[in-house]
């Protein structure tokens, strides 16, 4: 039997199923919010780096927000309350600075975020017993860089000097050191602060230490850390370029730009690759989300994937005995 409805019931009924309809959709989750927010630099490798991470950790919502020079703490802080997400990403040290503000809030939501770090400068140091961030190194390891080098150079490679402040990159070296004295190669570390950290006691140390000899041991090739603190525009040309010309051993780097050809400076470089780099703080968010990792226990990976080059032409202009065949990964750069 069909259930007859009068005209005075009609509008009731429409006004009762209209209630319980707003009523359900106001139960509904806002769709806006982000299970990750990732604060990134404006240039374009980090927009690269942050369409990697969105594809590879598609199971979760993912937004971006551009951290540029006006960016500021109120601005993260609103942009964290408006989607309250589950986990950050870090890339670049601005974005990793304001970040560690957070920590301070009277809010417990605010005060324990998380997050992964990740495309900054020296986070063994910034990430040093950090409680709420982890992260992977931006700087390929001493250890990576000669070893990969070793394979392809056909001399000995027994001491290898570098220079670098104490301050910034003491962690580094020691772990370095170690490492490389595994492998029989000897680090010849020299802590250009040793002699003041004012600009000009610096330059006066790196023209002292930049020598193919020390303590009476020949070097057989120099590991130039990228440190805007050694290498700007006051020491480049004069003293870092000048000895790279004039000495008959291989410059090394971490940075590919210093192996151009057109700029005759490192003879090989080993730089961080953009899968590479992804996949392990893609690895490091999923720990935190969904096996609920600790931070300060993950602590700070070294970069395990490298893009290597080699600068033929001054490879050519000192005449050393590379083997490329013996790195079937190595680009030549002519």
């Amino acid at each position: 039997m069909a259930l007859k409805v009068s005209k005075e019931n009609e509008g009731e009924l429409m006004r009762y199923f209209l209630f319980i309809m707003l009523i359900v959709l106001f139960r509904q989750p806002l769709a806006l919010a982000s299970d990750i927010l990732v604060f990134r630099s404006q240039e374009r490798e980090f927009s690269v780096i942050y369409d990697l991470l969105k594809r590879d950790l598609g199971k979760y919502s993912i937004d971006e927000i551009v951290v540029n020079s006006d960016y500021n703490y109120d601005k993260m802080r609103a942009a964290i309350l408006a989607e309250r997400p589950k986990s950050l990403i870090l890339l670049d040290n601005k974005a990793l600075h304001l970040a560690k503000q957070l920590r301070k809030e009277a809010d417990t939501y605010l005060a324990k975020m998380q997050g992964v770090a990740g495309m900054g400068l020296n986070l063994k140091k910034e990430l040093k017993d950090d409680p709420q961030f982890c992260g992977v190194a931006y700087e390929v390891p001493g250890y990576t860089l000669l070893t990969h080098f070793r394979k392809i150079y056909k001399k000995p490679l027994e001491n290898v000097l570098v220079l670098y402040r104490k301050s910034v990159f003491q962690q580094e070296i020691e772990d370095s050191r170690r490492q490389l004295s595994l492998e029989k190669i000897g680090l010849i570390a020299v802590d250009v602060e040793a002699m003041g950290s004012d600009e000009a006691s610096l330059i006066a140390a790196i023209d002292k230490g930049l020598s193919d000899e020390v303590s009476g041991k020949k070097i057989d090739a120099v590991w130039v850390i990228g440190d805007n603190g050694l290498i700007n525009s006051k020491t480049f040309g004069n003293l870092w370029l000048a000895r790279a010309r004039k000495f008959s051993i291989p410059f090394l780097c971490g940075l590919q730009q210093f192996a151009n050809p057109k700029l005759n400076f490192c003879s090989y470089a080993a730089s961080p690759r953009d899968a590479g780099i992804v996949n392990q703080m893609v690895q490091m968010t999923l720990s935190l989300l969904e096996d609920h990792a600790d931070p300060g226990e993950l602590g700070v990976d070294y970069l395990l994937g490298t893009d290597r080059v080699i600068n033929l032409k001054k490879i050519q202009d000192l005449n050393l005995p590379v083997a490329t065949q013996n790195d079937p990964e190595l680009k030549t750069l002519e």
